[in-house]
């Protein structure tokens, strides 16, 4: 079977199997890498925030950008070098495919053109180290985060959408909204920057087309349920209805831009949810130091419920089933998911010694939904 194509909701379907993979082709390639299979793992990266002097023409537009500027150049100059390469090291030969989960790059561009130069060598930089597997990328706010523009989406369709696209052999819809079936399981990418109209639309009805899929799995730069401590209702536009679809599949959420990892899970009548946040800050990676926890979901709620301008907001979410989750201490790397007809486990890895620093089942095998 070759590649098929199916237009949902104005953003792309794309099923791809059964191609050799000693087809030269791109899109026979991807399709390999699609293809069916019972077990399999997917590599996922968060955060990265790639930079470079020559990507901006004069001093940043706060202190707390040039903050940032400073940040990002130091951990590019060799920590987020080694990052990726332990990554690519440990899982580039296993891995089926692999997932960043949005601000690859920093942004703050003045330009559209040097914002669109940014793109293309922060995905130049990673897929360097994964030159044999697809690099699936969603967008992330500072990926569409210009010099004094807060979302501006033209660099990323030009720059990096062609470059997904490239990756799975097929175009991919201007709004950055996709899904890749592999085998039996399914991979909704979301844009979290074009309203959640839009979004609810393309999830309800790629789900409504799909009842039959293993496992469900929503990638989203932005968290669907809150982890962030400064702004815990930054979340992917239409969270609750979002979530209220998602969790009838048992939908196991990969999210980012906390720059910390956490695992946090919600259970009710309806079903599940199981979300995960990687981050792949060169800033924090130290192979040397452990992962450390930094309390459970209760203890989150509690610090930041303290606000009283998201208590109600919480209140509102707290009735919407039961929670449980773990929290960590600011450290870096990188998760493996190892799916088969079983369950979903998630393997962070924060060193190199080849063993994770924490493991957890995200979802186990239920019957499809009718």
């Amino acid at each position: 079977m070759g590649a098929r194509r199916f237009l949902l909701s104005g953003c792309l379907f794309l099923l791809l199997g059964g191609v050799s993979r000693s087809a030269e082709t791109p899109a026979a390639a991807s399709a390999s890498a699609f293809a069916p299979a019972d077990s399999y793992q997917v590599t996922v990266l968060g955060d990265l925030h790639f930079d470079g002097e020559e990507f901006h023409q004069g001093p940043a537009v706060s202190q707390g950008r040039a903050r940032e500027r400073a940040r990002n150049l130091a951990m590019w100059k060799g920590p987020s070098h080694q990052l990726l390469e332990t990554a690519a090291g440990q899982t580039a030969g296993s891995s089926a495919f692999v997932i960043q989960l949005g601000d690859i790059a920093q942004g703050d561009c003045e330009t559209g053109e040097l914002q669109e130069a940014m793109l293309r060598g922060a995905f130049a930089a990673v897929k360097k180290y994964f030159p044999e597997r697809p690099l699936l990328v969603v967008k992330g706010n500072r990926d569409v985060r210009r010099y004094k523009t807060q979302n501006d989406p033209a660099p990323a369709k030009n720059a990096l959408l062609p470059l997904v696209a490239g990756e799975l052999g097929t175009a991919v819809p201007e709004d950055g909204c996709f899904a890749v079936r592999k085998g039996k399981d399914l991979f909704i990418a979301a844009d979290g920057f074009v309203g959640a109209k839009r979004l609810l639309e393309f999830v309800s009805k790629t789900l409504a087309d799909h009842p039959d899929c293993r496992y469900v799995f929503f990638l989203t730069h932005l968290p669907l349920l809150p982890v962030g401590k400064t702004m815990p209702f930054w979340l992917v536009p239409g969270y609750d209805e979002l979530a209220a679809l998602l969790e009838k599949r048992h939908a196991v959420v990969l999210a980012a831009h906390t720059h910390t990892f956490s695992l946090v899970r919600r259970k009710n009548p309806q079903g599940t949810l199981a979300q995960l946040i990687t981050t792949s800050m060169g800033n924090t990676w130290n192979p040397e130091q452990k992962l450390e926890g930094r309390g459970d979901y209760a203890a989150y709620v509690a610090l930041v419920e303290a606000k009283e301008k998201v208590r109600e907001r919480f209140s509102e979410l707290m009735a919407r089933g039961e929670y449980s989750g773990q929290f960590f201490k600011a450290r870096s790397g990188f998760t493996v998911l190892d799916i088969d007809d079983r369950r979903v486990e998630a393997r962070i890895y924060t060193g190199n010694t080849g063993k994770p620093a924490f493991t957890a089942v995200l979802t186990e095998r239920v019957p499809a939904a009718k």
